[in-house]
């Protein structure tokens, strides 16, 4: 079943010494905490080699491969565990489904949770995770879609371009690209006043699909230097930009700030939570741009999107030690943490 692969680093027979696969084990975990990965894959091999029921050498072989890169045989050795009942089923499964995320297998999550639910083994206490993972992986798979189809959508544009007809993201994204590619002055009047425009603010559909098309058109704005000012209104906020002076929404600093601040606590520990955290962040900076987060500590931002980011992976339950890391006053937090889940709700089904 676990073989040595070509990842680890020694060869050689196994001499057993008293408790060696404890000793193995524990110096795996120490290579691992100090991200020697390529060590630490030796050290798990042996260990499972030893042990192959080892749930916690498997465990520490999966982080140590995706560590090393080596991300398809995480996701290998994850489903190997599952099929051999090799640890808690849906620990195991918990840590499968994040692997998978990280490898862009929307369409296997979406299969394999679907297929747990009509199946009916999910324990109820972890229905609400699994429910909001495969409404996650379905909408990627969706956006995935949409940047893959090649279907031209300027026929009917040149006769009628109207940027509210554009409801759909797919069409949006499609349109958004098409639009960087071509001469765009005769849209130009149109773009600027969609991006000015309130529309649909006592309509929540049409707002959900709003900030998100916005940014797209103001990107598209970007890659052609436009000089002239422009008006954005997002939120029921307004603001007048250059968009050849602005910053992309990658590059902005507090952006940047925020994620090095998460990944200093939980990226080692972590890996796969921290990139969906900065996921998360991204989302939402995309969402906004080009409006900059409320005046407030950039601590108090990260502790609220760090508490969001777990529960989207089904830990409710350390808003209090986070907070406590983060040295975050609760007051403080509910403002950022209210903030933040505004936008995931009225924006998240069209990204």
């Amino acid at each position: 079943m676990l073989k040595k692969t070509k990842h680890g680093g020694k060869d050689g027979n196994i001499i057993r010494f008293p408790d060696l696969d404890k000793r193995l084990l524990e110096k795996g975990q120490e290579y691992l905490q100090r991200e020697n990965y390529h060590e630490a894959i030796t050290l798990f091999q042996e260990t499972v080699q030893l042990d192959p029921s080892n749930s916690e050498g498997c465990i520490g072989l999966i982080l140590a491969y995706y560590g090393a890169g080596y991300h398809e045989d995480a996701v290998e050795l994850a489903k190997v565990m599952l099929h051999e009942g090799i640890g808690n089923y849906f620990d195991i499964m918990d840590l499968y489904i994040k692997l998978l995320f990280q490898v862009r297998q929307y369409s296997e999550i979406v299969t394999l949770i679907e297929g747990l639910l009509a199946e009916r083994t999910i324990p109820s206490d972890r229905l609400e995770h699994y429910y909001s993972m495969l409404d996650i992986a379905r909408q990627i798979e969706q956006e995935d879609a949409a940047e893959q189809t090649d279907h031209d959508v300027f026929t009917d544009m040149e006769k009628d371009f109207q940027l509210k007809k554009y409801t759909d993201p797919q069409e949006q994204l499609i349109l958004a690209a098409n639009l960087a590619k071509i001469n765009i002055q005769p849209y130009l009047n149109e773009i600027k006043s969609y991006l000015c425009s309130d529309k649909g603010m006592n309509r929540t559909e049409t707002v959900k699909e709003d900030p998100f098309f916005k940014t797209l058109l103001l990107n598209v704005l970007m890659e052609h230097q436009v000089e002239q000012p422009v008006e954005v209104h997002k939120f029921g906020k307004t603001m007048s930009v250059i968009p050849k002076d602005l910053v992309n929404v990658n590059d902005i600093p507090e952006l940047r700030e925020m994620t090095n601040l998460i990944g200093g606590r939980i990226e080692h520990d972590d890996p796969i939570l921290y990139e969906s955290i900065k996921m998360l962040i991204h989302r939402q900076f995309f969402l906004l741009y080009p409006f900059p987060l409320e005046a407030r500590d950039i601590a108090v931002w990260a502790a609220a999107y760090h508490v969001l980011g777990c529960e989207y992976f089904g830990n409710h339950d350390n808003k209090s030690e986070i907070l406590e890391e983060y040295h975050v006053q609760e007051a403080d937090f509910a403002r950022a943490d209210a903030f933040i889940r505004m936008i995931e709700e009225i924006s998240y089904p069209n990204i």
